[in-house]
């Protein structure tokens, strides 16, 4: 962990490895995610559960829910590779509400290496302004990679040594 970002490793199966950052920015959460594998996998990256809700935006690879207090929350996969769906769990899956709606990214990965860019955005009070405000990758993921939000820039490194 740094200033920055939160590093994490963990391998589910042998041959697949996935490596997270999670980096703050704002109202809103990047994550980038290395999985490295040797088998084909179908995967799901979730946002944050929401109560009391109606679809705010949808997009091929976005999904924005405003929940009756007039709060966002939502997922967009930067990489485009991913579609955005609203997942509704069983009954009691979250401690605060019994019935909530959970906006995922899924798709499918072959044998390989991929890098896979997500903003997530949770309990953002506001307009769907603050939806179009979503932070700008504007390098992809590799040693290192920059985001700007609210006008701010970051440089943030892409180590695996969990620092």
């Amino acid at each position: 962990m740094t200033n920055e970002s939160a590093f994490s490793r963990w391998s589910l199966w042998p041959g697949v490895t996935v490596d997270t950052w999670l980096i703050p920015a704002e109202s809103w959460q990047v994550r980038v995610h290395r999985l490295e594998t040797t088998r084909s996998l179908c995967v799901a990256d979730g946002g944050f559960p929401v109560a009391d809700l109606r679809i705010a935006h949808t997009g091929k690879n976005a999904l924005c829910l405003r929940c009756s207090e007039g709060e966002l929350f939502g997922i967009m996969d930067v990489t485009g590779t991913r579609h955005a769906v609203e997942i509704n769990p069983d009954p009691n899956a979250s401690l605060l509400h019994s019935s909530v709606l959970i906006p995922v990214l899924t798709g499918e990965l072959t044998p390989g290496l991929h890098w896979l860019t997500t903003v997530v955005l949770g309990a953002a009070p506001g307009s769907l302004a603050t939806w179009e405000q979503a932070p700008e990758i504007l390098t992809p993921p590799g040693e290192s990679c920059r985001i700007q939000c609210a006008g701010h820039t970051s440089r943030i490194p892409l180590s695996t040594n969990g620092a």
